[in-house]
């Protein structure tokens, strides 16, 4: 069973609660952050940590990718602007020139 937590009137899911915490940390000595999942689906995880980091005040300071192998799950991304790309994550490894502070995998 998924656990949950209750903060500032909505429910979290503890993952993303931990996944905020180490945002928060990083984001004292840096102006922005990148934040890659892998492994994501239809980007359910990014979504809520998305929500999470505007709730606590760092709109625009964070940028969110998650790649994933299953081209349906890409397909229906449950946000628009967060970047899912269809890849293994060895085949990204080789094409993106971004430099991630924070990867996340189930």
């Amino acid at each position: 069973m998924e656990q949950r937590s209750q903060k500032k009137g909505s429910i979290v899911d503890l993952r993303v609660l931990k996944a905020l915490e180490l945002a928060k940390d990083l984001l004292k000595a840096k102006s922005t952050i990148n934040i890659l999942e892998v492994g994501c689906n239809s980007g359910t995880f990014l979504t809520s940590l998305k929500h999470a980091l505007v709730n606590e005040g760092y709109s625009n300071r964070f940028s969110l990718q998650g790649i994933d192998i299953d081209k349906a799950a890409i397909q229906s991304s449950t946000d628009s602007q967060i970047n899912l790309h269809h890849s293994s994550a060895e085949e990204f490894l080789k094409v993106t020139k971004v430099k991630y502070d924070l990867i996340f995998t189930l």
